[in-house]
């Protein structure tokens, strides 16, 4: 397999190339059984993003302030994201004052407090798993 030296995944146009080569579409049935993998000249990795706001809405909107998600639903995001090998990128937007509204603030303390107590073997260190190799540089990588 060939070493391609691009800064990130999504500018690897050899990638595209050999989607194209193998059938791959993102809507295919087949994104990577190991029968495709067999075939590839070169794999690629792009890591999966969940974004979702706190509120229904992606800006600040006053008469949204009762209307942020339940402890429930952003547990479930948590888990079907974060739970999945996925980022998730939790918007909170600033209200007016620049600051993070109150609700928006307990909610995300809830959440937090919730992990904490249900995940205790997950442990963080420097925004790291403790313990776990260090990040892979952001090149494609064969």
């Amino acid at each position: 397999m060939e070493r391609y030296g691009s800064y990130a995944p999504f500018l690897c146009v050899k990638a595209d190339e050999s989607y194209a080569k193998l059938g791959i579409k993102g809507t295919g049935k087949d994104l990577g059984s190991r029968a495709l993998l067999e075939k590839a000249p070169a794999l690629y990795w792009y890591p999966s993003e969940v974004d979702v706001s706190i509120r229904p809405g992606w800006f600040y909107h006053a008469e949204q302030d009762n209307q942020v998600k339940s402890l429930a639903h952003l547990t479930d995001i948590y888990f079907k994201s974060v739970g999945y090998n996925s980022v998730l990128l939790l918007n909170i937007p600033p209200d007016r004052r620049g600051l993070i509204h109150e609700n928006d603030a307990n909610r995300i303390k809830e959440l937090a407090s919730y992990v904490k107590k249900h995940l205790p073997t997950i442990r963080w260190k420097r925004g790291m798993l403790h313990g776990q190799p260090k990040p892979v540089s952001r090149k494609c990588i064969n």
